[in-house]
Formats: C-alpha cells, structure tokens, sequence
C-alpha cells in the first residue's frame, strides 16, 4: 500500500471541477474520501451508494483520467460507499431538480456500456412474477429515456433497487405528468426481482390500494390486506397523493 498525500483527493476534485463543472465536483465528489492506493488499484469511499451510482453512470470516465493524470498512469478506479447505518433513512426526489444544474457534458447521457456496470448475469425474470407484481414488462431501465430532468431520479430508483428496503426507504419521487414516476417505479421493481428472486414485490395504484383497503373493511377482511400488503418486500404505490384527506387508507401506510 503505497502512502497518499493529504492533498491528492483536493488536486483531484479542483480538476474534476474544470472538466465536469464545481457544482458537479462540490456536489458529488468532495465528500469522498481516499482509501489506499497500490500498484492496481485507487480506492475512493463515499457516503452514500447514491453517490456511487450517480459517479459510476455519470463520470467515471472523467474520474478515471483524472486520477490517471495525478499518478502518471491508468490504474483500476474503485469506489465504495459508508456503511448502510449511516445513511439517510427518507429521501424526496424531485424529478426536475437538476435540471439547471447539471451541466450537459460527453456523460451526461447513459450509454448502454454505463448501465451494463450496474447489471447482474441474471436469468430472465420469469413473466409469471412479473405478472405477480403487477408490473408494466416494458417499464425497466433499459428502456427509460434519461434526460437532464430526469437524471437524479434514475440514480436514485437504480440505488433503491440495489438495496431494496435498507436505504432511502421511504422513498417518494414527485414531478410533472409524463416524466417517467410510473416507468421508475416500474423498473425498481423489475430490478429488484432480477438481482433478489426470492423477494415479493408488489406495485400498486394509489386507487387501487384505496378500493382493496374499503372492500376489505366492508368485507371483513382486513386482516387478510394487512396481511398481504405487509407481508411484501417492495411495495411500490403510484400515485400516492391521491390519498390525501383519506386519513383511514393512510393510517395503512
């Protein structure tokens, strides 16, 4: 293990602020910090997988030159995040957040090579859980259309569906008709059958989880929604403030 200038990681981000922009650098990459350094390998940790993820779609390539040109050579980039414990436990996302923000640069597009980093050598899902989950087969990441309104999001429902349940757990995204909550959500859960068979998930309309919850109580069955709907490991409900004013429905939740 080689010794590491204090100073290294600030020479890094200075250069990574002229190539991606110092609001990207302060953002994304300030926080990290230098974890050893050999012959094969540059290790960065960061504080959250989001950070990881978002780096990893969007800049690992400006990353990678970068630290090549401060040791002379190209050597193997791995980033890690701090333990799950210290994460945050809520996290609201709004779809357009970035969109003044991000300049748009060589990677600010996910290419096919970029998402394949975050992909597992899977079976296929089989359409019989797909159909279970109640989950649209055309919603997935592959599919979803990044665009600078829409890039926070993506790196975030593609952490969620990492660590499904120990992060950002609640998870709320909101945004204007037609940015794609629906299609996330979706995705979520096709990735999460992919990387966790043995998970159940389930997704759900805010109006079709009212309609079940008043069926159940008229019926009386509520134990057996309870059940159902607490026994899963991803829930995933659209349009979720179309419960608002209905306290009993929420009281669900």
């Amino acid at each position: 293990m080689m010794d590491v200038s204090p100073q290294l990681w600030s020479e890094i981000n200075k250069q990574l602020g002229k190539r991606v922009g110092k609001d990207v650098a302060d953002r994304w990459f300030c926080d990290g910090v230098i974890e050893g350094l050999s012959e094969e390998q540059f290790s960065v940790r960061f504080p959250t997988p989001l950070h990881v993820t978002w780096i990893e779609t969007y800049y690992r390539n400006d990353l990678e030159e970068v630290v090549a040109k401060n040791l002379g050579s190209s050597i193997k980039v791995q980033l890690t995040a701090s333990d799950m414990s210290e994460l945050p436990q809520h996290l609201e996302v709004e779809e357009s957040q970035l969109t003044d923000e991000e300049p748009a640069g060589s990677n600010a597009v996910v290419t096919e090579d970029d998402l394949a980093r975050f992909r597992q050598s899977v079976e296929p899902i089989p359409n019989a859980k797909v159909k279970a989950a109640n989950l649209n087969p055309k919603f997935t990441f592959d599919s979803f259309v990044v665009g600078d309104n829409s890039q926070y999001c993506h790196a975030t429902a593609t952490a969620v569906s990492q660590s499904p349940g120990s992060q950002y757990n609640p998870v709320l995204f909101y945004g204007g008709t037609g940015l794609g909550k629906t299609h996330l959500m979706s995705a979520i859960g096709h990735q999460v059958l992919e990387k966790h068979p043995k998970k159940k998930v389930i997704f759900v309309t805010a109006e079709q989880f009212t309609n079940d919850f008043i069926d159940a109580v008229q019926a009386s069955k509520l134990a057996d929604f309870r059940a159902k709907n607490r026994s899963v490991d991803v829930l995933l409900i659209d349009d979720i403030h179309l419960v608002a004013g209905k306290d009993a429905t929420q009281e669900e939740f």
